[in-house]
């Protein structure tokens, strides 16, 4: 009887120590299954046309605020601009959504809609029109098929979308539709894109209005002859299948052409190339409303033109030219002047991303930013004072700061303050800035500033008080050295009560992908999981192999045509170094990843069997050949042109290296890194009797999100109980 007393008296101890003690423990649950997390955010912000203020609405972490607010500069002060019940008075219509708000130019009409898979950023679905001077709300359903990629035309009396792969506009006054292209079909696209297009140069509108509304100028892209890929589908009795047009490296692309169209008389003058296999990747009106500016890129994507077409008899004028021993990287900063024959462009022809403005007469460029440092985005210009507004890495490649300068390169000032992140949005009269500022120890504070970096207000704190009853580290930034003298950039994350005197098992995450950055001075650089694993005992660092962005081309571009080779042995060297730590446990190194993580960890695992011991890889590209043309011929040619390099980069090629615990995870419907990647892999880690562990979701995409609460609790369990288990 004692014994059982005691045997109780210690289980309640336990149970009550472990109870007490998991309040300050971060879970699976609170990450993945509940909104205590999340942030408050600004949705939908607006510049007001007259330069008064901003309108914007508020998105708590429970609840989307549906009011408007308007922010006025002079005074200061907020107040209601419109109400949700003014929109949608009593519920009126079932089916209306909000989830997408388009402002006419005129700031006369809001149009609501709602939004496509496609970065979640495509408009689509129903469309209502609401009328803020008379408070009336329309409906724009009575259309025999579903439509998408709304616009208002700048004279905001039109508005524009595409339905059934054409263009169509509708007057706002009396609602009549007019179709302006005819030969839209299943894949035959008029003003939107293909999947390639749409993931690789991140566009997604595909038709743009003219600056005087009489024209549209438009993609058509032609993907018939591109072959076809078939995803399989699990979700009833007879499995279907989706049927994805999918250019894999060295295969068809589709075919592109550039189309300008006239509203009133429908004729559509178009912008003819002599050869047949290139991308075009940005399209800009002038001012004019005569000439369209034309990128053109090669299929190597090392070459690129930019052209003028004239809309009125399709003629085309070559005005810029560039070519890269590597690749050319396509950016938004494209920034035709009004007043003057010049063009604002950005290149890495000097070996860092600097501003250039280059006379498209007289062929005259000027380098107006200087430096071995990079420009992130120019985010404005300012044409009347002669100035630009852009981020850049100028105080430190973990950070970004936004910068103004003089066109002739003269004055430059840092107008952010605080070391870390700042993601800025510019007021059209460039007298204003909305900052969205975060560190990787403190969460997104949205707020208002003067462009002389004097502070107007702060729209969004998010003190995130709910941090305080968990145990989180600090993480700490440090430099670790190549055997070749390069230092790599990394974030370090001990467990809360190290110390210093024990071991610690590590787990690398890594992305690595060319282009990349997972190293910053920003808030969600640092995962709740990964306090999770840190909570756990695990010291979790993220390593910035070469290839990856912000330190120049030589740095970025070292990886050319080796993809899997140098960027793999940069991870395997500082694992090395990691390990040489005196509180790293030597022997208990392993590394996870996603997407092109996903490709580098089993590529660790097995060739740096020494140091790796466990690997998680979550949808990773297993052979370049599996992958899209844009992005593997990018940084490896196609195929035929570097055979060597596909070979060595393939992870097929190494499952006989395999000494350590692999977890393979795939959504089985992923339309980006098809279920092929995975399946090939089990394929050859079966004929060579190696032992691996394994998780397929059907039916899930890349992200591997969906069919309920419960997935990504399901996906991060399964990964965290491997972990713990194997490492």
């Amino acid at each position: 009887m004692k014994l059982i007393k005691l045997i109780g008296f210690i289980l309640f101890i336990a149970i009550f120590t472990n109870a007490s003690f998991s309040q300050n423990k971060i879970t699976i649950k609170d990450i993945y299954g509940s909104a205590k997390f999340y942030e408050d955010a600004i949705q939908h912000f607006h510049w007001t046309k007259d330069g008064s203020g901003i309108v914007y609405r508020e998105m708590s972490k429970y609840r989307l605020n549906h009011d408007f607010i308007h922010y006025d500069f002079s005074s200061g002060e907020k107040h209601i601009f419109l109400t949700g019940s003014d929109i949608n008075i009593n519920n009126k219509y079932d089916n209306f959504t909000d989830r997408n708000v388009i402002w006419s130019p005129n700031e006369n009409y809001l149009l609501f809609t709602g939004r496509l898979p496609a970065r979640d950023i495509k408009s689509g679905g129903d469309f209502f029109l609401y009328n803020i001077k008379d408070k009336t709300l329309r409906p724009l359903n009575n259309f025999d098929s579903p439509k998408m990629l709304a616009q208002f035309s700048l004279n905001s009396q039109k508005i524009g979308y595409v339905k059934d792969n054409n263009i169509f506009i509708l007057d706002i006054h009396d609602y009549a539709e007019k179709q302006l292209t005819f030969d839209g079909a299943q894949h035959l696209l008029n003003g939107n894109f293909d999947w390639v297009y749409e993931e690789e140069f991140d566009i997604i509108e595909g038709w743009v209005w003219s600056p005087d509304s009489k024209y549209i100028a438009f993609w058509q892209i032609d993907e018939r002859d591109v072959p076809v890929f078939e995803i399989p589908l699990f979700n009833s009795l007879y499995p279907k299948s989706i049927f994805q047009k999918y250019p894999k490296a060295g295969q068809k692309n589709s075919k592109v052409k550039i189309g300008a169209v006239n509203i009133e008389t429908g004729k559509i003058t178009w912008f003819q190339f002599d050869d047949a296999d290139f991308y075009i990747p940005r399209i800009q009106w002038l001012n004019n409303s005569k000439e369209v500016a034309i990128v053109k890129l090669n299929r190597l994507q090392n070459q690129l033109e930019i052209y003028l077409g004239n809309v009125n008899n399709g003629q085309l004028n070559e005005i810029y030219a560039e070519t890269d021993e590597y690749w050319i990287e396509i950016k938004d900063d494209m920034k035709f002047l009004k007043y003057s024959k010049k063009l604002i462009w950005t290149s890495e022809t000097s070996g860092f991303r600097h501003i250039y403005l280059n006379d498209y007469i007289s062929s005259e460029s000027i380098q107006i930013t200087s430096g071995e440092w990079e420009v992130r985005q120019v985010v404005a210009v300012n044409e009347n004072n002669r100035q630009i507004y852009f981020t850049a890495t100028k105080e430190s490649v973990e950070d970004n700061h936004l910068y103004r300068i003089d066109f002739d390169g003269k004055n430059i000032k840092k107008l952010s303050d605080a070391n870390g992140w700042h993601e800025v949005s510019l007021s059209p009269d460039c007298k204003y800035y909305m900052d969205e500022y975060s560190n990787i120890n403190t969460p997104t504070k949205s707020s208002l500033f003067e462009n002389t970096g004097n502070q107007l207000t702060t729209l969004v704190e998010n003190e995130m008080e709910i941090l305080d009853s968990y145990e989180l580290s600090t993480p700490e930034f440090i430099e670790i050295p190549t055997e070749d003298n390069v230092l790599l950039n990394a974030w370090i994350l001990k467990p809360y009560d190290f110390d210093s005197d024990k071991e610690y098992p590590l787990m690398i995450f890594t992305y690595g992908g060319p282009g990349s950055q997972r190293v910053k001075n920003k808030w969600g650089v640092i995962s709740y999981w990964f306090n999770l694993l840190s909570q756990n005992g695990i010291i979790v660092a993220c390593v910035d192999n070469r290839g990856t962005e912000g330190r120049g081309a030589n740095f970025k571009k070292y990886v050319y045509k080796k993809l899997g080779q140098l960027d793999v042995q940069d991870q395997i060297q500082a694992a090395k170094y990691l390990a040489s730590l005196n509180y790293v446990n030597e022997d208990r190194v392993g590394m996870y990843g996603w997407s092109y993580g996903g490709y580098m960890a089993p590529m660790c695992l097995m060739q740096g069997s020494e140091i790796f011991k466990v690997a998680v890889a979550v949808a990773p590209v297993t052979d370049w050949r599996f992958y899209d043309t844009i992005y593997t011929e990018r940084y490896m040619q196609t195929p035929n042109l570097n055979k060597e390099g596909y070979e060595l980069g393939s992870i097929l090629n190494y499952v006989n290296l395999l000494k350590g615990k692999l977890l393979l995870i795939h959504g089985m419907a992923d339309d980006n890194v098809h279920f092929q990647n995975s399946a090939e892999l089990v394929k050859e880690l079966v004929k060579q009797n190696k032992d691996f562990d394994t998780m397929f979701y059907p039916d899930r995409n890349h992200g591997i999100r969906g069919g309920g609460l419960f997935t990504r609790e399901h996906v991060f369990n399964k990964i965290t109980s491997f972990i713990l288990e194997n490492l």
